[in-house]
């Protein structure tokens, strides 16, 4: 089987490779990577050239990684996602520990998804609202000194 991508669509598949690999395999020691995106990614990028985005890519030891451009490009990106994820949980997890406190695991369990999901809801708001306003400002631990 053979693709055809216009450069455009070979410059965004190269994005969702990098991206991609970076959340699947930044968070793995080295011989715990998954080799098949690595692979992926590398081939993706050893086709810069013929694309025509030969800046697009650099070598660091013999590995090819994307170029400052792309690279500073795919940080934001980045940025922006693991900040989202950052806030997404903080409020859920939060949420969820009170929630628990206040009914506790066994009524919980017997609650119906829908009266489930009402009552959290009241949770994730509260704490949505709260860092949407002030960010960790007014967040303390008590028990640190």
């Amino acid at each position: 089987m053979k693709i055809e991508l216009t450069r455009e669509q070979y410059l965004a598949l190269v994005k969702l490779a990098c991206l991609g690999n970076t959340v699947a395999n930044d968070i793995r020691d080295e011989d715990e990577r998954i080799e098949e995106l690595d692979k992926a990614e590398q081939y993706l990028l050893s086709l810069a050239g013929d694309f025509g985005f030969k800046e697009l890519v650099e070598k660091d030891d013999d590995i090819l990684v994307p170029g400052k451009g792309l690279a500073d490009e795919l940080d934001l990106i980045m940025t922006d996602f693991e900040d989202e994820c950052f806030w997404d949980e903080l409020v859920h997890r939060m949420a969820r520990r009170d929630f628990l406190g206040k009914f506790g695991e066994a009524a919980v369990k017997k609650m119906k998804p829908a009266e489930r999901d009402e009552k959290e809801d009241a949770f994730i708001e509260k704490y949505d609202r709260e860092t949407s306003a002030h960010g960790i400002d007014n967040l303390k631990f008590s028990n640190v000194k």
